[in-house]
């Protein structure tokens, strides 16, 4: 696959997850008070997290683009994309981090869960959407990260 195609790949998996945070945080939000098991939390700063990578991402290949548009990249430009290509792997393990917490948040409340009224003052209460949407997004997000490793080191290794 040439370069161009993964280029236009990078994006739309980053939009996509621009979108999947922009609904965490709005979810989270939305039913700060409806959760006392910390599933909202995780939802809305899990969602900041994503999206904080996610436009990084997206200024990094904005600005590799437009560094490599006259054909020649100066050596100005290569400390920016260096500066740039270091916080994107410093987002990358925050955003880590925050899935595994975001993990034992939500699986471990998982079993003692509760949506009824009448226990909204204990623990292990939370209102359906976000337990459930909090649940989905983990499992899609541990789902994937083998799938990109995958799909990285086939680039990396067929694609030269």
């Amino acid at each position: 696959m040439e370069q161009g195609k993964w280029f236009w790949l990078l994006i739309i998996r980053a939009l996509e997850q621009v979108i999947i945070g922009v609904v965490m945080v709005a979810i989270g939000y939305s039913y700060f008070d409806d959760c006392n098991n910390g599933a909202t939390t995780y939802l809305g700063l899990g969602g900041v997290v994503i999206l904080a990578a996610n436009f990084l991402v997206l200024l990094l290949v904005g600005v590799k683009k437009i560094a490599e548009m006259d054909g020649k990249v100066t050596c100005w430009e290569k400390c920016g994309l260096g500066f740039l290509g270091s916080l994107a792997g410093l987002i990358t393990i925050v955003d880590l981090l925050t899935l595994v917490w975001g993990s034992i948040v939500v699986f471990s409340t998982w079993v003692e869960w509760t949506t009824e009224e009448a226990r909204s003052a204990e623990d292990k209460y939370c209102a359906n959407t976000p337990m459930l949407f909090a649940f989905i997004t983990l499992v899609v997000r541990w789902v994937l990260i083998p799938v990109f490793i995958t799909a990285g080191c086939v680039r990396h290794f067929c694609y030269k």
